[in-house]
């Protein structure tokens, strides 16, 4: 049953479901013949955690190179991958593509490397303003990444990607060159030491034979001896230092600046000088002099460790490799990742049917209107006299009289009056209702067809001054009418007529009145309505609706019964409790509601 509901609410909204769905897939496919092709092209890049090459260089008795050089153990297993995300999308990658494929965005702008690097959020700048970025992701559970290349251009995005990997793979090179680069700097350094200690022994040598002509000193106390021995140690090792750094940043100027170069050399030989005054000032041998036949062997070692490092410096050892460079599709259609027509046709098709119902419901949530005869009974505690389908002005009484069932709803409702009456006799009946366009007028009409039928003689008087109806239906002029009676242009007998092939008589309305609740509460309103009684069964008045005014009210105070007609999602639960009140407390009888379920 609740399903029967659902689709009985989705038929009901069923225009609201179809101008959603023409909307949303309208405007989708709209944009997509409008948009500007965004073409993508991946290249995948393998994460090794040991390098293939360093492996080679680590082989054999002697390893002339670090046997970790190439692996990873610098970082957490379970980390490699989104660490190496993490420097494929860094600045100095991106920004060395950015740079030499001189990428701009849509404005002509060089892109940022903020913007360049794509996620799922940022797919709206790419597609609407920017055109041009990467994305990095982990291919499933692999160590494989994939780097996405997207541009309006197929080729550019292949570039793109193809360069991410390219600078991605010499970057990870680099920081293995830089690691060797700073231990070879240290190597240097200690060989440069070694070879100025070496070389102030020398000069210290012939400084003591250059004593040996010279008159004897004084000795001079042991403990100032020690003192200034010590001293000349720390001096000449701190100046030694600072030479061989100089002599590390003359090294690296090497034809490249002769007069940086030049200045260097000057600062060397100062240096020396200052060591070599030094080494005058002191009266015994430095302790270094001790120490050169060790230091002798520990030069040996490092000049073999040196060439090592400089082949482990020469290698080009990286941990990514790229196992499938972006190629482009043999069909430019094939490489285009937005827009994607018929993805885009199916998905704006299934959003839109989603957003239908949706609303579908939400407005059904929303929607107070009373709607079936259940809700009658419920929200208005009021007995259903009748179902009937007449639809909105537009269609003629034929048309509608052809509907299945048309007649035999309407002798549905006589036979509820009957029951609801007990037997009663009664003579005057008002049709009214809250809202106007509920089909009151009709309703009345053929209400008083069947009640002819039944052999009763019926009267149908249009007291609707305020918007007459009934000439319409009949295809009559509105005069004479109701209204000239009440002004004393007319009689009674003027103002009938009949329609003869269905058996009743009627009033019409006649001129709208300026003033409709004075004719309408009024003596000769009265005097009207007891004089034709007798002359008649049944007297049916369709009157306006409630909230045209007081009306209806004062005519549901001098008739016998008032019926109210309810259109089905026409009126608000609050407009038909508010109509029913107004007329109760007129003193109407309201014998009943005819729900009709034609208005929308």
């Amino acid at each position: 049953m609740e399903l029967k509901r659902y689709l009985e609410i989705i038929w009901r909204r069923k225009l609201i479901l179809i101008q959603t769905i023409g909307v949303i897939v309208g405007f989708a496919v709209l944009v997509s013949l409008n948009t500007t092709p965004i073409y993508n092209a991946s290249a995948n890049v393998l994460i090794k955690t040991e390098d293939l090459k360093a492996r080679y260089f680590s082989q054999g008795p002697i390893s002339p190179v670090p046997i970790d050089l190439g692996t990873m153990n610098y970082v957490e297993p379970r980390n490699v991958v989104d660490t190496y995300i993490a420097l494929a999308g860094s600045s100095p990658i991106l920004g060395k593509v950015i740079r030499e494929l001189n990428l701009k965005d849509k404005k002509g702008r060089v892109i940022e490397v903020k913007d360049f690097i794509i996620s799922i959020p940022r797919f709206p700048k790419l597609i609407l303003k920017q055109k041009k970025g990467v994305r990095i992701k982990r291919r499933k559970a692999a160590e494989i990444l994939e780097i996405t290349g997207y541009s309006t251009e197929c080729k550019e995005a292949a570039k793109i990607a193809n360069s991410v990997a390219g600078a991605f793979s010499d970057f990870i090179s680099d920081l293995w060159r830089q690691e060797a680069s700073s231990v070879r700097r240290l190597i240097e350094k200690q060989l440069y030491q070694f070879e100025l200690f070496s070389y102030f022994a020398d000069v210290w040598r012939k400084i003591e034979g250059e004593r040996e002509n010279l008159t004897e000193q004084e000795p001079a106390e042991s403990a100032g001896i020690k003192e200034r021995i010590l001293d000349v140690d720390e001096q000449v090792s701190a100046l030694v230092a600072e030479i061989a750094d100089l002599e590390l940043e003359k090294s690296a100027l090497q034809g490249s600046s002769k007069e940086q170069v030049r200045v260097l050399s000057q600062r060397i030989d100062q240096k020396k000088d200052e060591v070599r005054q030094i080494l005058k000032s002191s009266q015994k041998a430095p302790r270094f002099m001790a120490r050169l036949s060790t230091l002798g062997e520990v030069y040996s070692y490092l000049k073999i460790r040196l060439e090592y490092v400089k082949i482990a410096e020469g290698a080009e050892v990286s941990n990514v490799v790229t196992v499938q460079p972006a190629t482009l599709s043999l069909y430019p259609d094939n490489d285009i990742y937005f827009p994607k027509k018929g993805q885009i046709l199916i998905m704006s098709l299934l959003l839109s049917m989603s957003f239908g119902i949706f609303l579908c419901f939400l407005l059904e949530y929303l929607d107070d209107t009373i709607k079936t005869a259940e809700a009658i009974k419920e929200k208005l505690n009021q007995p259903v006299l009748g179902i009937v389908r007449i639809a909105k002005r537009g269609k003629t009484q034929d048309t509608e009289a052809k509907a299945p069932g048309f007649y035999g709803d309407f002798w549905d409702i006589r036979s509820n009056i009957k029951i609801a009456t007990a037997g009663k006799s009664y003579k005057t009946l008002a049709i009214t209702s809250a809202l106007k366009g509920e089909g009151k007028s009709t309703i009345s009409r053929h209400l008083a067809g069947i009640f002819v039928e039944s052999g009763l003689k019926v009267l149908l008087i249009d007291m609707n001054f305020r918007r007459p109806s009934l000439h319409r239906m009949l295809n009559r002029l509105n005069y004479p009418g109701l209204v000239n009676f009440l002004n004393g242009e007319k009689g009674i007998k003027e103002i009938i007529s009949s329609v003869k092939n269905e058996g009743w008589d009627f009033i019409l309305a006649g001129p709208v009145s300026l003033n409709p609740l004075k004719m309408i509460d009024s003596a000769n309103m009265l005097r009207f309505i007891q004089s034709i009684r007798p002359d008649y069964d049944l007297i049916i008045c369709d009157t306006p609706a409630i909230e045209d005014g007081s009306d209806s009210a004062v005519i549901g105070s001098f008739v016998d019964n008032v019926i109210f007609v309810v259109g089905s999602g026409h009126a608000s639960q609050c407009h038909l409790k508010r109509a029913l009140e107004i007329a109760q407390k007129a003193n109407a009888n309201i014998l009943g509601i005819v729900l009709n379920k034609a208005v929308k």
